[in-house]
């Protein structure tokens, strides 16, 4: 058993971070698996870009 807790890295804590300021409330277990998926690969994709030097603007 891992000690590791979550969110085990920043992607996954901002990523939480993020969703708790919307109202999720309404939406489904898929439908908040899926804004969750989003959210995290457009952060992951922030850092990577920044990264590169080439920092794009994405809506969350």
């Amino acid at each position: 058993m891992s000690n590791q807790g979550f969110p085990s890295n920043k992607y996954e804590y901002l990523t939480c971070l993020y969703l708790k300021k919307l109202d999720i409330s309404k939406l489904t277990p898929q439908e908040l698996l899926e804004k969750y998926n989003q959210v995290y690969s457009e952060i992951y994709e922030l850092e990577k870009d920044k990264h590169k030097g080439q920092i794009k603007t994405h809506p969350l």
